[in-house]
């Protein structure tokens, strides 16, 4: 790598880290008062919370990685065109085409790191999670069922035991089930054995020698059913709901699972198009990285007249089309208008055209003046905004300072 490629791509990954950085401190900050919450209430300890941190975060970095490359490069090729640099590698006759080296590496390391952790970091996350919440619910199971006292944290389920054998098994077993709407049921048993069930999180709890007590709440019907083998399933709500909050939707299954379930839903006769845009969507993202890397530098200087302001404004509305874009052609292939597998294509397609169009620009040195005049338009309709409500601020802290205060009585 040359000096000056090596100056470009070290300012570039500075910005890249730092926008990283950021961007996951803002997303991990929307889920830290909820993980609190759950540590508190869960028993869940500090040591499973950095694992859960851990997991959580290749679903993080699939979405900052392009962004970042995209604000690097578009800040850090404003600040070379504001401070005069660009101009000394042109005058040192470096093109606008070998100084784009950099930001297509940068690109091009983004989409590597991209693929590695949506083909396997976020189903290794996943599966990491599933097994570490499958263990807090047994943990919970072996703590919280205590006998003598009537447990209630399960769902629509109290259970009360009278005596504790060893960690999993429990005897005079008395459950309250209230999980069917309009009917009550009440179960007894000798003795009652937990075993975990990692395809549903949930618990199981087999019974042994009991009667099942199954009356409706208006006492019209009443059936008693004896049991040498019976078996409940328990709900830990809270923990569920944990899993829900962090991994939503089909992204974080593996290529081969995702294949599974398509072609499932197919024998079925079911749509699968959920599925196919998340299939396709594995490989669509990745290339995002090179497409912001090529379309950031051209953008970057064509804002060199309006600042750094210019720059994030830039930066902002960049990303803020693509995944409007992006968006609107997965809800019209989700409602089959579009072919799930081409849909999310189509936004990379219209960017990379885009950019291709504005490197010949920055290369062939043609002015950016429709660019410019809209850049200088919103900037200056912000800072007009801006200035009326710091006045207005400024006059109701006035008013309010000047008011006079009432006498105590």
């Amino acid at each position: 790598m040359k000096i000056i490629h090596r100056y470009i791509f070290i300012e570039l990954l500075k910005l890249f880290c730092l926008s990283v950085l950021f961007l996951i401190s803002l997303l991990f900050l929307d889920k830290f008062f909820f993980m609190a919450k759950m540590m508190l209430e869960n028993h869940v300890t500090f040591m499973e919370m950095a694992r859960i941190v851990s997991y959580i975060s290749p679903s993080f970095l699939s979405v900052t990685i392009p962004i970042s490359i995209f604000i690097a490069t578009v800040i850090g090729f404003n600040q070379f065109s504001t401070n005069s640099e660009l101009n000394a590698m042109k005058a040192s006759g470096f093109s606008f085409m070998y100084l784009l080296k950099p930001p297509l590496v940068l690109g091009f390391i983004g989409y590597i790191a991209c693929n590695i952790i949506v083909f396997y970091a976020l189903p290794w996350g996943n599966m990491s999670f599933t097994k570490l919440i499958l263990h807090i619910v047994k943990t919970r199971a072996d703590v919280d069922i205590k006998p003598l006292i009537f447990n209630s944290d399960f769902k629509n389920v109290t259970i009360y035991v009278k005596g504790k054998k060893n960690n999993n098994t429990y005897t005079d077993v008395f459950i309250a089930d209230n999980s069917t709407s309009g009917f009550s049921k009440v179960i007894l048993s000798r003795k009652g054995t937990i075993t975990a069930n990692p395809d549903s999180m949930t618990v199981q709890l087999n019974l042994q020698d009991g009667t099942v007590h199954d009356q409706s709440q208006r006492g019209k019907s009443y059936k008693l059913l004896k049991f040498d083998k019976y078996s409940i399933s328990l709900t830990f709500p809270k923990l569920i709901t944990l899993k829900d909050r962090i991994f939503v939707g089909n992204k974080e299954l593996s290529f081969s699972t995702l294949r599974k379930r398509i072609e499932a839903s197919e024998d079925g006769g079911i749509r699968s198009n959920t599925l196919k845009l998340t299939l396709s969507k594995k490989f669509s993202m990745p290339i995002t990285c090179l497409l912001f890397a090529m379309l950031g530098a051209p953008l970057g200087i064509s804002s060199r007249r309006s600042g750094k302001s210019g720059a994030y404004l830039i930066s902002a509305l960049g990303i803020l089309t693509y995944y409007i874009l992006l968006n609107t052609m997965v809800n019209l292939a989700s409602l089959g208008k579009i072919n799930p597998y081409f849909s999310v294509w189509i936004p990379n397609i219209i960017l990379f055209v885009i950019a291709l169009f504005m490197i010949w620009k920055t290369q062939m040195e043609v002015p950016f003046a429709t660019l410019n005049r809209s850049i200088n338009f919103i900037l200056e309709s912000y800072y007009f905004f801006r200035d009326i409500y710091f006045k207005w601020a400024r006059k109701n802290s006035t008013i309010q300072k000047s008011s006079p205060v009432a006498p105590k009585t």
